[in-house]
């Protein structure tokens, strides 16, 4: 074993959740069969496809280490505000959280494994609970370096991030939700979408899949689309806007909607494997005639027709809801009935 490797051997695993965080440099062969020998099950890679990451997951596979790969170029702001970079890390994110409330102990590393370790070792913490002081606590506990050379700036960001997640995280707001079981495909989707005009002159745009039967769901992006209201009239017409009223939302990322359709059909493709299915909510026939007008190959996936919920026997009809979480949880109630 190089010395350099022994390094791995001796790593410590900072508690999170259910299982544990450490982080270094990236790990030679060597380093990985010496990182095995702890209580490491699973490694997080953060390298661009030219920094050949294939290499640390090759090795991974042979020892039964859990691997993810999260494709990412750099740590600066640009980049990371990206919305192709931006979705990569909010699903990376989710699924280490999940790896950690399963009780794995998770290796992170980068190239020289500070600026995007760093940063997404303190979002990954801030959404799994801890608040700012604990994590940069943790940090610096998992590895000083990290702690010292990943910068105010990179830190900022990650809070930035990481409370994005958390105020568009619908199971931080309904616990009710936490009743469905998480899952990452589904082959026969309802696909549940609101879009709210807001305060701030936005639209709320809120997706989330689920089974016929409701007991499985994926939760999809919530964000505020840039779009002016008289922009929305002059496609529509008044009885667009007047029919969907303008409620206080705050928070949430905002996006220029013209460029969100490649990102809405890349999630619907990849938690769809059948690319089609029904699209569902209250009066959501407004929500369909918006898809049709501004993105078009998305419309396309909902091609097994559409369900208004206030034709489900027991809805009650003009109930307002600040969320599609709760038009689901009502509509899961009226099936249950």
């Amino acid at each position: 074993m190089l010395k350099d490797d022994r390094k791995y051997k001796d790593l410590v695993f900072e508690p999170a959740i259910s299982g544990g965080l450490s982080c270094l440099h990236r790990p030679t062969r060597g380093g990985l069969y010496a990182i095995r020998q702890t209580q490491c099950t699973a490694v997080i890679t953060l390298l661009s496809e030219s920094e050949n990451p294939n290499e640390i997951g090759n090795v991974c596979k042979e020892l039964g280490l859990k691997w993810i790969w999260v494709p990412l170029q750099g740590a600066n702001k640009r980049l990371l505000e990206s919305n192709n970079t931006s979705w990569i890390i909010r699903k990376a994110l989710d699924s280490a959280k999940k790896m950690l409330e399963s009780g794995d102990f998770i290796f992170v590393h980068c190239a020289a494994g500070i600026h995007r370790t760093g940063i997404f070792l303190y979002a990954l913490l801030r959404i799994s609970g801890f608040n700012k002081d604990d994590t940069l606590e943790k940090i610096k506990r998992i590895r000083t370096v990290t702690y010292e050379k990943c910068g105010t700036s990179r830190f900022e960001l990650a809070e930035s991030l990481s409370t994005q997640i958390m105020s568009e995280n619908w199971s931080f707001i309904r616990p009710e939700f936490q009743g469905l079981t998480s899952t990452k495909t589904i082959n026969t989707p309802l696909f549940w979408i609101k879009i709210t005009p807001t305060h701030l002159g936005n639209l709320r745009f809120e997706i989330v899949i689920t089974n016929t039967e409701v007991t499985e769901y994926i939760l999809g992006p919530c964000l505020n689309l840039k779009i002016k209201f008289e922009y929305v009239s002059k496609v529509f017409g008044e009885s667009w806007l007047q029919a969907r009223e303008v409620k206080f939302l705050p928070g949430g990322i905002s996006k220029n909607f013209k460029f969100f359709e490649k990102e809405l059909l890349s999630f619907l493709k990849e938690s769809c494997p059948l690319e089609t299915g029904q699209l569902i909510g209250k009066e959501v026939y407004w929500e369909f005639q918006f898809i049709q007008a501004f993105w078009p190959e998305v419309s396309k996936i909902f091609t097994n027709g559409i369900i208004d919920v206030y034709d489900i026997p027991g809805v009650v009809r003009n109930t307002q809801s600040e969320s599609v979480c709760q038009d689901i949880l009502e509509y899961k109630s009226c099936l249950q009935s």
